[in-house]
């Protein structure tokens, strides 16, 4: 299970992060998803912690130099649950 959620996680395509966004009504703006899939794209050994692939927040902020990430880790369990409960 580990595998394919790290493998689902790796392979996020922005069009995956915007449906999301709006399926779970977070309010993210667009412009702040490109940026969010850039750094997990780019940056995944900083952003992501591997033993619970869940984001590291300290590395996050620092990236996205915001301090509110609550949306994003929210993004993040929910494409988690989505994986472990294969809902599309």
């Amino acid at each position: 299970m580990y595998e394919l959620l790290k493998a689902t996680l790796m392979q996020l395509t922005i069009e995956d992060l915007i449906l999301l966004n709006s399926k779970n009504d977070l309010r993210i703006d667009a412009s702040d998803l490109e940026c969010f899939h850039y750094i997990l794209t780019n940056y995944w050994n900083e952003v992501i912690d591997e033993s619970s692939l869940s984001l590291n927040h300290d590395q996050l902020r620092t990236h996205l130099n915001t301090s509110n990430i609550s949306k994003y880790h929210e993004l993040i369990t929910n494409i988690k649950r989505n994986v472990i409960f294969n809902k599309k």
